[in-house]
């Protein structure tokens, strides 16, 4: 499954927001589907418009206990929580080196 992850600090938030605020910031969907679409011909996919891939998250520091928190929006809502397909790219990417995760 396609998957990209990324750093809140990145995205210009903190992390913390809930499911309803990023839905709300209009940027910020605008600029992860700008990333969601460029990627799609990147990952051989070709024009993802009408798809649910890649499907998008996003980490940061765990807001309770953890180790890290995300936010997953597939393809255009943020869900409140993450699935075992989305924990598998997640953690894979908190343990390569070079991702800053």
């Amino acid at each position: 499954m396609p998957w990209v992850v990324l750093r809140a600090a990145d995205m210009g938030i903190r992390g913390a927001e809930t499911p309803a605020d990023l839905e709300a910031h209009a940027a910020l969907r605008a600029w992860l589907e700008a990333i969601r679409l460029a990627c799609g011909p990147l990952r051989d996919l070709g024009d993802v418009g009408e798809n649910s891939v890649p499907k998008m998250t996003q980490v940061s520091a765990p807001r309770q206990r953890g180790v890290i928190a995300t936010r997953t929006f597939i393809a255009h809502r943020c869900h409140k929580t993450i699935g075992v397909l989305g924990a598998v790219p997640v953690v894979t990417a908190c343990f390569l080196e070079g991702t800053g995760l």
